[in-house]
């Protein structure tokens, strides 16, 4: 199991989404996945993940399936409520676009500022376990902060 320590210090973090590269083609639209060319239904050796913040830990359980990292994708970027951004399928997912999405929202898509406070200092980790050839880890995270515009300039408020 691979532990990456990354960020503290963002006032509400809403999201996370976690590509691999394995230095083939062009990494920017090739997303590499460690199950790739492997039977859906084959159990060993394939990607598990989760995601801990502080104490707290996201999911509950790890993540041990494509069809699980789909589902939470999906979850992340609102498909669930009919307004699917994503083009990728099914078949391109488990091939050559797989990115992992994990929402920390309490109330995706009703409200903003409901992600994680992570301004007292807690540390963001992501745990993997059968990475693969993966040897690039590219992490894009989504936060919600608060400022005040004035003629006087940018305020960044807690």
């Amino acid at each position: 199991m691979y532990s990456l320590p990354i960020a503290r210090g963002f006032t509400r973090l809403s999201a996370i989404y976690v590509t691999f590269w394995d230095g083939a083609e062009k990494w920017v639209n090739r997303f590499f996945h460690p199950s790739a060319g492997t039977p859906n239904t084959t159990t060993a050796n394939t990607l598990e993940y989760n995601m801990t913040i502080g104490a707290e830990r996201w999911p509950s359980f790890n993540v041990e399936s494509t069809q699980e990292a789909y589902y939470r994708l999906r979850l992340t970027t609102a498909a669930h409520m009919g307004s699917d951004l994503s083009s990728i399928t099914p078949f391109q997912y488990r091939g050559f676009k797989f990115i992992i999405g994990q929402s920390f929202e309490k109330a995706p898509g009703q409200s903003s500022h409901t992600g994680i406070n992570t301004r007292s200092g807690s540390q963001l980790t992501l745990n993997f376990k059968n990475l693969g050839a993966a040897t690039t880890i590219h992490v894009v995270m989504i936060y919600d902060q608060v400022v005040n515009l004035s003629a006087a300039g940018v305020e960044v408020l807690e």
